[in-house]
């Protein structure tokens, strides 16, 4: 009797919201300086080997034998194009038998699945002025922000490695963003993807109409000074994958 619909209208309300978490209360300090050990060390040291374990556990062939054509025909079209993947899986590789893959968060059958976010956890919770506090209860803050701050620029380099093998003979002309909000914490990876490529053209595909959270993350990309392109459109998804 799960509501599949609740679940994930209430994670889209509370993970993918831009606006900063309001700070906590004070119960939830008096109760963080006795017991933060034991709130934070489970996620530092079990989230990610369970979400590597609970990656590998999706079927990713348990759809249609339709959708499977349709995911088999966009690989036979793009097998000359090059894919950065923020998916663990290996949608790309095994259904879509594409060849040139970067997994720029990792891949769960490789063992190295990269969590975090763009910015230090205890700097979302609290006011500038009571970071030193904060963390002084706890060397936890500390080791959780180490572990979960994605190290963006590190991450990229691999990227840019892997797009430098690529054996091309013309350049990239075309960049096409599949199902990607382009939010906060990922749009640094799209502005360096743009300074590679500054004369591409790049489509994308929000989920939503007009006004939609994905619709106003693209005009904050292509607004932002550090953009580089020679044009955009917006395009469905489903037209994408269909061709």
């Amino acid at each position: 009797n799960l509501d599949e619909g609740f679940v994930i209208e209430s994670a889209q309300l509370n993970f993918d919201r831009q606006a900063p978490f309001p700070p906590p209360n004070e119960d939830f300090w008096d109760y963080a300086a006795n017991n933060f050990d034991d709130m934070v060390k489970p996620v530092i040291h079990e989230l990610p080997s369970r979400v590597r374990q609970w990656v590998l556990n999706l079927d990713i062939e348990a759809t249609s034998e339709k959708s499977i054509e349709k995911y088999e025909k966009f690989g036979q079209r793009h097998q000359a194009a090059a894919f950065i993947t923020f998916n663990y899986t290996r949608v790309l590789e095994d259904i879509c038998q594409v060849q040139n893959v970067y997994h720029v968060h990792g891949e769960a059958e490789a063992g190295n699945v990269v969590l975090g976010h763009a910015s230090e956890f205890v700097h979302r919770l609290v006011k500038p002025g009571d970071i030193n506090e904060m963390s002084s209860l706890d060397p936890s803050f500390k080791e959780y922000n180490i572990r979960f701050k994605k190290r963006q620029d590190e991450l990229f380099k691999g990227a840019a490695v892997f797009i430098s093998k690529l054996d091309r003979e013309d350049p990239v002309d075309e960049v096409t963003v599949c199902g990607h909000s382009i939010g906060e914490a990922d749009r640094k990876y799209f502005l360096m993807i743009s300074s590679l490529f500054p004369k591409a053209t790049w489509t994308f595909t929000p989920f939503g109409g007009s006004g939609s959270p994905d619709h106003r993350n693209i005009q904050t990309l292509i607004s932002d000074p550090d953009f580089c392109s020679s044009g955009y459109c917006v395009k469905g998804l489903s037209d994408i994958i269909e061709g």
